[in-house]
């Protein structure tokens, strides 16, 4: 008996999805360190500095010249390490938006005016420590991910696997004790799944932060990961499987057993 089961396609794209964030996450602090170093422009006299929405942005704007050398100094870090070219890659300008926020974006645009000034030096590095403080509860979401799947991974093996085994003796070369085995196996196998059904209900239910910052739902990650399988649920529609067929497996054998009775 062959059961078709998407838990070790699931399991290879959570290992790739790992390394891809443990990468990126080490980007990021790459970029982070070169900011550190780069030593911002004063503000101007009579210039203000106000906070924008996006990230806590600060945009100094005055009447004196204009620094973009500094500005496309952090654009230039950022294209270094969290953004390097590659095929198919979003322009600087939207990635910069996708990692750290449009009012980031805006502030080191190179069509805007504003200098890389103390006030957004920091308004950079705070966006840039979300943006870690996300990365890292990816992280977590993905470790929880994978030890769920390995948890069902194992349990799937062991029922298909005795399945396939037992689906080699028929039934009517079993002899009443064995019948009654086999019905008491099914049976548990049946708990099985639905002990691991819950625990993966559960563990999808999850909101995982990284000390109180930047929460990510656990079942929002996996609807994204799974995004391109048949099923963006592929442990709970194995076992859901794995439980009818192991239903109708038992009621093939209690017939047996009546039969004989």
């Amino acid at each position: 008996m062959t059961v078709e089961t998407h838990v070790a396609d699931a399991v290879e794209r959570v290992d790739a999805e790992q390394e891809w964030i443990e990468q990126r996450l080490r980007a990021v602090d790459r970029f982070e360190s070169a900011v550190r170093d780069i030593d911002p422009a004063s503000e101007p006299s009579g210039g203000m500095a106000g906070p924008m929405t996006d990230g806590g942005v600060t945009a100094a704007l005055g009447g004196g010249a204009a620094s973009p050398d500094l500005c496309a100094e952090v654009r230039e870090a950022f294209a270094e390490t969290v953004h390097p070219t590659a095929e198919g890659a979003p322009p600087l300008g939207e990635a910069l938006c996708d990692e750290l926020g449009e009012g980031v974006a805006l502030a080191l645009s190179p069509e805007s005016a504003h200098r890389f000034t103390p006030p957004v030096k920091e308004s950079v590095l705070t966006a840039t420590g979300k943006r870690r403080a996300q990365l890292r509860a990816l992280c977590r979401v993905l470790s929880l991910e994978a030890e769920s799947l390995d948890a069902a991974a194992g349990e799937v093996e062991t029922i298909t696997g005795w399945l396939a085994a037992a689906d080699e003796t028929p039934l009517l070369d079993l002899g009443f004790g064995e019948l009654q085995e086999r019905h008491e196996r099914l049976a548990a196998f049946r708990e099985t799944c639905t002990e691991r059904s819950q625990q993966r209900q559960a563990t999808l239910a999850r909101t995982i932060s990284d000390g109180g910052a930047a929460a990510v739902e656990h079942e929002s990650v996996v609807e994204s990961l799974y995004e391109e399988f048949p099923t963006t649920y592929p442990v709970l529609l194995t076992v859901a499987k794995l439980d009818r067929i192991c239903a109708d497996a038992q009621e093939a054998v209690r017939d047996h057993i009546t039969r004989r009775v």
